[in-house]
């Protein structure tokens, strides 16, 4: 994949990128010219690994940058 194919022009307020690592959610603080802005990364992993039936994201979001945080509740 070329690099121009993953530049970005805008940072967003949620990146979700699945992929076969394990599942993950992170805060990922950005500077962007002047201003620092947050953005948060997910990787749900596979829908379904063998034996489990998959891990799922609930997401609340309220508009603020400042309070922004993540967690995993639950993998299935």
């Amino acid at each position: 994949m070329s690099p121009e194919a993953l530049h970005m022009t805008s940072i967003p307020d949620f990146l979700i990128l699945p992929s076969d690592m394990k599942y993950f959610i992170k805060v990922v603080s950005l500077v962007e010219g002047q201003g620092q802005r947050k953005s948060i990364c997910i990787n749900p992993g596979t829908l379904a690994k063998g034996e489990g039936v998959g891990t799922f994201a609930e997401l609340k979001y309220h508009g603020s940058a400042d309070k922004m945080n993540a967690c995993i509740i639950r993998s299935i």
